[in-house]
């Protein structure tokens, strides 16, 4: 099973995939592949090489409790044609990381610290502490919080650079690295954590069966996250284009969720980049398709959009295995 995550090793991507897929693929360890940028992680997807498929499935982060949706993930989703088979949700916590040779600088604190580098979501869970602690370093954006680590791994090694260098990052990047924890859980917020999309292509999806115990097609149920009555807690997400900016258009797309009593657990939405003032709509809601309730939902709601797109039903990973 080859998975394409955010990379380098050591990214927060890296630690939900690990955490997620061992705990379904029990026979056969996935073969996890870096990728530069989400993007990259998606249309990995799509490249085939002499072995064939270059990607089975895909990790993207889609959004964060404490700064919300992650755009570029919510973009590809409309974008491209995959699936959503899973989502699962990490606790992210926060690490201030130097190299050691820095560490063991006499006098070294966090205020001598002259630049920090992470990914933007990274700088701004950890506001206060970079205010406080961090206030004369200058911050470089990275493409993840791992490659962050890196950078600061190979800054040790240039004797020539004077600069103090740190990275916000995970503790398995500083692991990954060689870099000392100076700080750990330095997030703004204690229950600060990032909810994680498997995405398949829906045309020829991977054989979990060769993957799992389990006989079927997608992920085994057992693994799933129950209501109390004791079924399994289905989401579907999808994407909506409404016909035209005008009074009522978001009303008359989400009216028949209420008509039906259908509960909405997340709303959002991103410019559609053909006009000023014109937006996608991105909705998740409990249920399945194949409830009759949500069906006649989505019939209604694809009479009332330019476009409907389904971006999968699926169901979350408990979260006592993550």
């Amino acid at each position: 099973m080859k998975v394409s995550v955010l990379g380098p090793a050591g990214s927060y991507s890296e630690v939900a995939a690990r955490a997620f897929l061992e705990t379904v693929f029990k026979c056969s360890s996935p073969e996890l592949l870096f990728c530069s940028s989400i993007e990259n992680t998606v249309t990995r997807l799509f490249e085939e090489d002499e072995n064939g498929r270059v990607s089975d499935c895909a990790v993207i982060p889609i959004e964060n409790s404490i700064e919300g949706a992650v755009g570029v993930s919510m973009d590809l989703l409309l974008e491209k044609e995959v699936s959503v088979i899973s989502e699962f949700v990490l606790p992210v916590r926060h690490c201030l990381l130097v190299s050691e040779k820095i560490a063991r600088t006499p006098g070294f604190s966090p205020d001598k610290i002259t630049v920090v580098y992470s990914h933007p979501q990274g700088r701004y869970q950890c506001r206060t502490y970079i205010q406080e602690h961090l206030k004369n370093a200058v911050f470089i954006e990275t493409d993840s919080t791992s490659k962050a680590a890196l950078h600061v791994a190979d800054m040790s090694k240039d004797n020539a650079d004077a600069a103090i260098g740190a990275a916000i990052a995970s503790a398995e990047a500083g692991k990954a690295y060689g870099l000392k924890t100076i700080d750990c859980g330095i997030q703004d917020n204690s229950n600060n954590s990032t909810r994680f999309l498997l995405l398949i292509r829906p045309e020829s999806p991977p054989d979990f069966k060769a993957h799992t115990a389990d006989a079927g097609s997608r992920l085994p149920p057992e693994f799933f996250s129950q209501t109390e009555s004791g079924n399994i807690y289905y989401k579907t997400s999808i994407a909506v284009s409404p016909f035209h900016d005008r009074p009522g258009a978001l009303f008359r797309i989400l009216e028949p969720f209420y008509e039906n009593g259908i509960n909405l657990t997340r709303i959002e939405s991103r410019p559609s980049k053909k006009s000023l003032g014109e937006y996608h709509f991105y909705i998740d809601f409990e249920g399945c398709p194949s409830d009759k309730k949500v069906d006649d939902s989505l019939k209604l709601i694809s009479g009332r959009s330019a476009r409907l797109k389904i971006l999968g039903t699926y169901g979350r990973i408990l979260p006592d295995r993550q």
